[in-house]
């Protein structure tokens, strides 16, 4: 497959919109396979990620607002919208990692496909507890808070998957995030450090 570089210079998805690293540098991408550069994307800096953080911090309160029901129809659209875009995906993961488009790149997605499927259902059942109280005329009743905002690192052989299985269930839970989706550099292909 052969990648037109102008066209695929990346940028980071950062407080709802796809900006470019404060530093302005990028780095080559390349297939593991090939060699061949597949896309320039951000180097992200300090202060990228203080950006990011900010944000997601700033949607905490909205996201922990919305409803079990909501959250989970929402978990819905993004399986959905996954499921749509699983040969697109599946090629990127190919060109990215160098693994078989078949055999396992598109199992991948599907696999992240299914996690947000899962946490959408497990929010649908998600229970307080009550628990032992020392006062026989009370009761302790236990419920599931948002605790603020995570932030992962994932690994380079399974970008899609790793994500999904950490990021579906945290919006489940009512959490926003912070992540970087620039490619982290592989062993076999590192170009800067």
């Amino acid at each position: 497959m052969t990648v037109d570089v102008a066209r695929s210079v990346k940028k980071m998805f950062v407080d709802g919109r796809w900006v470019d690293s404060e530093s302005g540098k990028h780095f080559d991408a390349t297939s593991p396979a090939t060699g061949e550069v597949i896309a320039q994307v951000p180097k992200g800096t300090r202060a990228d990620a203080r950006k990011a953080i900010e944000a997601a911090h700033r949607a905490r309160k909205p996201m922990a607002a919305l409803k079990g029901f909501e959250r989970s129809k929402r978990l819905y659209t993004i399986a959905e919208a996954i499921e749509r875009r699983r040969d697109e995906l599946g090629h990127i993961l190919t060109l990215d990692q160098g693994k078989p488009l078949v055999a396992e790149a598109l199992g991948e997605v599907d696999e992240a496909a299914e996690y947000f499927r899962i946490a959408a259902e497990d929010l649908k059942r998600l229970e307080g507890r009550v628990l032992p109280s020392a006062s026989p005329s009370k009761l302790v009743f236990a419920r599931h808070y948002p605790r603020g905002v995570y932030g992962i690192i994932t690994p380079w052989n399974w970008p899609l998957t790793m994500a999904a299985e950490l990021i579906a269930p945290a919006l489940a839970a009512g959490k926003s995030r912070s992540r970087s989706w620039s490619a982290s550099p592989r062993p076999t292909s590192r170009t800067e450090p």
